[in-house]
């Protein structure tokens, strides 16, 4: 499934979810995760005692920061082993660790709002970090991409493959959760993703960000536009 595809999907299961339950409604993790792309993954990953959308979104944010840092270090790893690895190799795992680390700031400073609150939050901010969180889903798929393009016999890839595509489902999950807990209902019910809202809006990167961030996600950006002309 294409990653637009993906995000409609995970836009459309929470919105259509909202007139079920309330944000502040403690239920299950089998019920709250019917508004996720992947049910039975969304209850897996979840804590079992009750909850409301708030406590099982920020859990999975929280989760999703670990995974990201833990995605960072695995890439890590495969890179000081470099001296036995092909050019092309190198390029896809560098671009990785690119995107890897946008996915930990991004997620940063999700979670650093939704830890802050336990209501909707006002469109233009909602719309901010649903952006971001969109925006993950796409870094993953350009690394995958990235992968696939190596050489067939690559070992490295097949590593990286699985813990992708789990981090990918979980990711997945907490936009889900966002958007059913701190997106506003009528904004959510609305919503329809386009290329703006899974890109950056005016060019510019929302929230605060990090100089060096902000300079890898434009150098990334630059690149990939080249590349499509």
């Amino acid at each position: 499934m294409g990653n637009k595809k993906l995000t409609f999907l995970i836009l459309l299961l929470a919105s259509q979810a909202l007139a079920e339950i309330t944000p502040n409604t403690s239920v299950s993790p089998g019920t709250i995760c019917k508004s996720t792309p992947d049910p039975s993954y969304c209850k897996s990953i979840l804590p079992p005692q009750n909850g409301n959308v708030y406590d099982y979104g920020r859990f999975s944010v929280k989760k999703s920061l670990s995974q990201a840092r833990k995605f960072l270090n695995l890439v890590d790893k495969y890179l000081q082993r470099s001296s036995s690895l092909s050019a092309t190799a190198i390029r896809a795992l560098q671009d990785c660790r690119t995107l890897g680390e946008l996915n930990f700031d991004f997620l940063s400073s999700s979670f650093q709002t939704v830890n802050k609150t336990t209501r909707f939050l006002p469109s233009f901010q909602a719309d901010d970090i649903q952006t971001l969180l969109s925006a993950i889903l796409t870094n993953q798929q350009t690394c995958l991409d990235g992968l696939k393009d190596t050489a067939s016999a690559w070992s490295v890839r097949n590593g990286l493959t699985v813990p992708l595509s789990n981090d990918t489902k979980l990711y997945s999950v907490s936009l889900a959760l966002f958007t059913k807990g701190w997106v506003p209902r009528t904004k959510a019910k609305a919503m329809h993703p386009t290329k703006k809202q899974l890109g950056f809006k005016n060019g510019r990167l929302p929230l605060k960000m990090s100089s060096r961030t902000r300079a890898i996600y434009e150098s990334v950006s630059r690149r990939k536009l080249l590349q499509a002309t």
